[in-house]
């Protein structure tokens, strides 16, 4: 099964420990979609990412091939249980312009909430971007997105 992943599980440190079955597919975007930050998470000190719809934008991001196993482990990550994320099957373009349906994580709070991420959460999705090979657009639009000034998790 494919995960879209748009976060800081772009960042394949973070991967390995959390999915160690997790293979490395290639890069991919979600039309119509932009990064939103609707959720504060105490362990990052700061907002974490999800994806709203917005016609003709694009959230660009990461495609791993999971194991059910490691869905299970990423729906603890997520909370879903809690209710903070809900997976949902999307549909996304590889950097060739096919086209594979892929399951990500949502938030199902107020979109239009921005709560700043923190540094250390930024530079992860920016870690991930980076060595996936985003576009330098994408990658100079995340490294424009206002962080927390108080540096409380990580």
């Amino acid at each position: 099964m494919l995960y879209f992943s748009y976060g800081s599980n772009m960042d394949s440190a973070q991967m390995r420990r959390r999915c160690p079955g997790a293979q490395f597919v290639g890069k991919a975007s979600l039309r119509d979609h932009h990064l939103v930050f609707p959720l504060p998470d105490e362990s990052w000190g700061g907002g974490v990412a999800s994806i709203a719809p917005r016609p003709d934008a694009r959230v660009e991001g990461v495609l791993y091939r999971l194991t059910p196993e490691d869905f299970d482990a990423l729906d603890d990550f997520e909370d879903v249980d809690r209710g903070d994320y809900a997976r949902r099957l999307v549909s996304v373009q590889d950097a060739n312009g096919a086209t594979s349906r892929a399951w990500t994580y949502v938030n199902p709070r107020e979109p239009g909430l921005f709560i700043p991420p923190s540094r250390a959460y930024l530079d992860a999705m920016i870690r991930g971007a980076v060595a996936h090979g985003l576009s330098s657009n994408y990658i100079a639009e995340l490294r424009a997105i206002p962080t927390t000034r108080l540096e409380i998790g990580g």
